[in-house]
């Protein structure tokens, strides 16, 4: 019954969008559909397929973005999340060509850290071979980090100190089923329950104040290596610096990880551009931009987004 889906081609797709992966525990699979997503024929949550390298068009430029659910942009419809919004505007500006040389591949997933980021771009990097990677990830590096504390497997101090960056969680516990069939409807509820009860209820976070350090120090190592590996395989790193429409204590403690590694960023060669540059360049109230949560972006907050990254990709003649 989804509206979007009418424009889209199901027929060779199978219900459900998430499959297990041995290593990051669940990833999204290709050629799914649920109530308000649908994945391409590489599992990334766009209508639009992702064409081989070797069969792509020699001027065609292709975005991959990575993150968490402010990435994913659970609490909009998938033709409304920033990714998407990005894509319609810069095929608008090609539109005297017959066909559009920009894809912008939206690759993120619902609780995943910049450990979980790493990993997937060294899965997709040999494989698709992008112009350029968009990180825009950091709120949930303490819940990663807390979820491995919780189960005491791993001890992410001590493994941080000897230099083993990259620890994530792979939610083995809550996340075995396939969200295929009649379940995933109640898995979608529990996810947004999940966050609008429990992460984002500021009363009942958990602050890590004390461990702030050290689960920064993991993150600047993991975005190390992604600036490494870009850099080996001839891809661009786009750092996207995360902001909030809430600046409760929370919201703030989240966001922090982005917004200290800016600089940090900038010398691993990376075009960093910081969204909280909206709010002095937009006469709105910056918490109409996100929702409840304070840190994800609404409908009007993922288009102003995709209006900003596309004025930043022309100055940083990332596009002409």
């Amino acid at each position: 019954n989804n509206p979007y889906f009418s424009e889209i081609k199901l027929k060779n797709k199978s219900y459900g969008i998430i499959q297990r992966d041995s290593e990051l525990g669940i990833v999204h699979k290709p050629n799914g559909y649920n109530r308000t997503r649908v994945t391409n024929n590489k599992g990334f949550l766009n209508s639009n397929d992702v064409v081989s390298p070797e069969k792509r068009d020699e001027n065609s430029v292709v975005f991959i973005a990575y993150g968490g659910s402010t990435t994913f942009g659970y609490n909009v419809s998938q033709k409304k999340t920033w990714t998407n919004k990005l894509q319609e505007k810069l095929c608008n500006q090609n539109k005297k060509e017959e066909k559009c040389k920009y894809s912008v591949l939206n690759s993120g997933m619902i609780m995943w850290s910049i450990g979980h980021v790493f990993k997937k771009i060294e899965k997709d990097l040999k494989i698709i071979k992008p112009d350029y990677l968009i990180i825009y990830s950091g709120i949930n590096e303490t819940h990663n980090y807390n979820i491995l504390d919780s189960k005491k497997k791993i001890e992410f101090d001590n493994s941080i100190k000897s230099g083993d960056y990259e620890i994530i969680s792979k939610f083995d516990e809550w996340w075995w089923v396939d969200r295929n069939l009649l379940v995933e409807k109640t898995l979608n509820t529990m996810l947004t329950n999940l966050f609008n009860k429990v992460i984002f209820k500021n009363q009942e976070y958990k602050i890590n104040y004390q461990n702030f350090d050290i689960i920064y120090k993991n993150y600047i190592n993991v975005l190390k290596k992604i600036a490494i590996l870009a850099d080996l395989e001839n891809t661009k790193l786009i750092f996207v610096v995360q902001s909030s429409g809430i600046n409760n204590d929370k919201n703030i403690y989240l966001t922090s990880f982005s917004q200290k590694a800016k600089d940090q960023a900038k010398d691993l060669g990376a075009v960093v551009i910081d969204s909280r540059e909206i709010f002095e360049l937009y006469s709105v109230k910056k918490e109409s931009l996100f929702s409840e949560t304070g840190v994800h972006f609404s409908e009007k907050g993922s288009e102003i987004l995709s209006e900003f990254l596309y004025k930043k990709f022309q100055e940083n003649n990332i596009i002409n």
